[in-house]
């Protein structure tokens, strides 16, 4: 009787430190960097010269309002892509 009271109490107190283990990623989350055209800088606007006439300011303004677009296109797919990696690792 002596001796199991003891052995219980050594077994309860290994079971006790066993349970107060912290939880451990089994893996790292894996970030990754989106692909180098979505991070590409938005042109410029068209630099204008002092005097233009009707058909030139059409081909600026043109110019710049597709680059405009453009932007806001890698500008979204960007958005969208770190949305669905932050959903991938769950957050």
């Amino acid at each position: 009787m002596k001796l199991v009271i003891p052995s219980m109490l050594i077994v309860l107190v290994w079971m006790l430190l066993a349970s107060c283990g912290s939880t451990v990623l089994l893996s790292k989350p894996r970030l990754t960097a989106p692909g180098a055209v979505l991070t590409e800088e938005c042109n410029r606007p068209v630099h204008l010269p002092d005097t233009l006439n009707q058909g030139e300011v059409v081909t600026h303004w043109l110019t710049d309002r597709a680059e405009l677009i453009a932007c806001g296109d890698r500008l979204k797919a960007l958005t969208d892509w770190y949305k669905q990696r932050d959903t991938a690792l769950g957050g």
